[in-house]
């Protein structure tokens, strides 16, 4: 499959998925700032999960940004990585009609870690069919640990303080803006 096939597929799902979760945000029922404020975990859970979006298909696209091979074990890959990537805006959605249940907050973080892990396994196949591409760098390792432990602080959270769940997930997705924003002239995979 032609690498520009794909990442058109691909763009169109996030776009897909970014316009959805717009779609779903719900006026508040009255025109003061106490509305806005009684809505403070919604809004913050749609911040999250558009940046978080929108950040995952950044590193994917830096990644495709030099592949000449993409086979079918790729294609696969990016269809898992897709199909969680797409379910997001539903955990968001949820998490607005539930903002204080476990259930909706542990889901949304599973799909964020799926997200995840499915691009580190599709950034593994595409180097051993393109090894002269380089995606990470050893200093991404290092940046990534905090990550991962956050995720992990965020999906037990959800059991303990779920409301306040959309808090942390605001600091992953501050340290993930911070850490693409220092990392924007690399060939660089944050993932």
């Amino acid at each position: 499959m032609k690498n520009s096939t794909l990442q058109g597929f691909v763009s169109g799902v996030v776009s897909i998925a970014a316009t959805i979760m717009v779609l779903q945000l719900t006026t508040p029922l009255e025109g003061d700032y106490h509305a806005l404020i009684d809505q403070w975990q919604t809004l913050l859970a749609h911040f999250n999960s558009f940046f978080l979006i929108y950040i995952i298909w950044y590193y994917h696209t830096k990644e495709f940004a030099h592949v000449q091979n993409v086979t079918a074990d790729v294609v696969v890959s990016v269809g898992l990585w897709m199909i969680f990537l797409a379910l997001i805006p539903f955990a968001t959605s949820w998490i607005e009609h539930f903002p204080d249940d476990t259930t909706p907050q542990a889901v949304y973080v599973a799909l964020i870690f799926i997200c995840i892990v499915t691009n580190t396994f599709t950034e593994r196949l595409l180097k051993k069919d393109n090894p002269n591409i380089t995606f990470s760098s050893e200093a991404s390792k290092k940046e990534t640990i905090p990550l991962y432990a956050l995720l992990l602080l965020a999906f037990i959270n959800s059991f303990l303080f779920p409301g306040l769940n959309v808090i942390l997930i605001f600091g992953i997705t501050v340290y993930v803006l911070y850490l693409t924003i220092k990392h924007s002239n690399q060939d660089y995979s944050l993932f």
